[in-house]
């Protein structure tokens, strides 16, 4: 009787163990679903607050075909849409002072699917001592 108990017990066990395995699993594909990545990751300035240029390259993709945008933190307007689609690319030169995100969402939708990021970067900071403050004397 104490064989018959263990076995069930452990086949309950394994039981309980392959269904965690199974929703860790699909909670891992929820998450994989959408990918966004953005090239370059830094635009750099000379001095800090100048304008920034930068030619970026934006890849997406989805597990599902779809209609979806790309929109940029610095414009109202989406950059691009495509329809009936699972992956594309985009690429522009921008001109930016600021961070710039890039968020993939379906069309007419507010939800965020995956978002990427270009952080501003400046070789001179405005706050260092200006050159001109010496004196003869």
């Amino acid at each position: 009787m104490t064989n018959l108990f263990t076995e069930q017990r452990f086949i309950g066990i394994y039981a309980l163990t392959l269904l965690g395995g199974l929703w860790s699993l699909s909670a891992h594909a929820d998450v994989a679903k959408y990918q966004l990545n953005v090239s370059p990751e830094q635009c750099v300035a000379l001095r800090q607050g100048q304008q920034c240029y930068v030619d970026v390259i934006v890849t997406w993709q989805a597990n599902a075909i779809g209609d979806y945008c790309l929109h940029a933190s610095s414009q109202v307007k989406p950059l691009q849409c495509w329809q009936q689609q699972q992956s594309a690319k985009f690429s522009q030169e921008l001109v930016a002072r600021q961070d710039i995100t890039f968020t993939l969402k379906r069309i007419n939708s507010a939800n965020v699917l995956a978002q990427g990021l270009i952080t501003m970067a400046w070789v001179y900071d405005n706050t260092s001592r200006k050159n001109t403050s010496w004196r003869m004397f």
